[in-house]
């Protein structure tokens, strides 16, 4: 294994044409920069465990393809490249501490997450992307996720979308449940054929969108909607664009449910359906907007 240990103002990079490779881990346990900068195959994982730890990701396969287990609170970890549906976080990343991911990149693939999230109760992870112009998502694609930890989906016009059930390989099935509260100015979009179960009392408020595959409610939201399981805002009835049709699925999970939400097609173009699944009852009490918010009608 390797050990880095970078001191006050000094850096330690790993660059060039080398690589890191075989069955060992990466420890990063310095309160200095560490730079990440060459393509790595070490299979042992990476541990960040250092309160002023800073971590910068200049090539996803730079952190090999074991687990990420990020241990102190206070540390950060920047990733400054765009990803794609190949390129991200290969191993799982396991929150033991607060601690916060900073996306650069931008556009659909602003930051990926290849495995699956898992961390403690209580802790929490928060998402940063810092530019507010662009469509941005943080793309999640593990199929066995059960997240017990709270998330922040920081950036305002930022969605974490749940790719689990993807035809890309090997990523075909599976569930993503999150147990914690999800906050931010964020929202979530459903991709996939697989299942996103959403259990806490979430407050996140940039909407919730299953374009495909289906939502589990695993709580309930009431009254004027400060907290649920979609958060504080909007079910949107929408297709994943640019398509202009589709179909996603909801389903009222572990008991029945009720949903204070309002449920709004975003523009009277589209012909998104939204089917209602499972076996519990599900309710909607909130408004629905049926005309589209853009004032197109069809």
């Amino acid at each position: 294994s390797v050990t880095v240990n970078a001191a006050y103002a000094t850096t330690y990079t790993f660059q060039g044409t080398g690589s890191f490779a075989g069955t060992g881990s990466l420890n990063d346990i310095g309160p200095e920069e560490l730079i990440l900068n060459n393509a790595n195959t070490y299979s042992g994982g990476t541990l960040i465990s250092n309160a002023e730890a800073y971590v910068v990701l200049k090539n996803y396969a730079g952190m090999g393809t074991g687990p990420v287990t990020l241990a102190k609170a206070g540390g950060i970890w920047e990733a400054t490249t765009t990803g794609s549906s190949t390129a991200g976080i290969a191993g799982d990343v396991n929150v033991l501490d607060d601690f916060k991911i900073q996306f650069d990149g931008t556009g659909s693939y602003a930051g990926v997450f290849l495995g699956d999230l898992t961390g403690n109760i209580g802790k929490t992870l928060t998402l940063n992307q810092p530019d507010d112009t662009t469509t941005n998502r943080y793309r999640a694609y593990g199929a066995n996720t059960v997240y017990a930890g709270n998330l922040v989906l920081n950036g305002a016009a930022t969605s974490q979308a749940n790719y689990v059930g993807t035809t890309l390989a090997p990523y075909t099935g599976g569930t993503q449940i999150y147990n914690g509260v999800i906050s931010g100015n964020g929202g979530i979009v459903q991709r996939g054929g697989g299942l996103t179960v959403l259990a806490g009392a979430n407050t996140y408020a940039g909407g919730t969108t299953p374009t495909t595959g289906t939502i589990g409610f695993g709580s309930d939201s009431t009254g004027n909607v400060d907290s649920g399981p979609i958060g504080t805002g909007a079910l949107f009835i929408a297709p994943e664009l640019p398509n202009t049709s589709g179909s996603g699925t909801v389903l009222a999970y572990g008991g029945a449910r009720t949903i204070a939400n309002p449920l709004q097609y975003p523009s009277g173009t589209n012909n998104q359906t939204l089917i209602v699944g499972g076996t519990n009852d599900l309710t909607f009490s909130g408004p629905v907007t049926l005309n589209g918010l853009d004032g197109v009608t069809y």
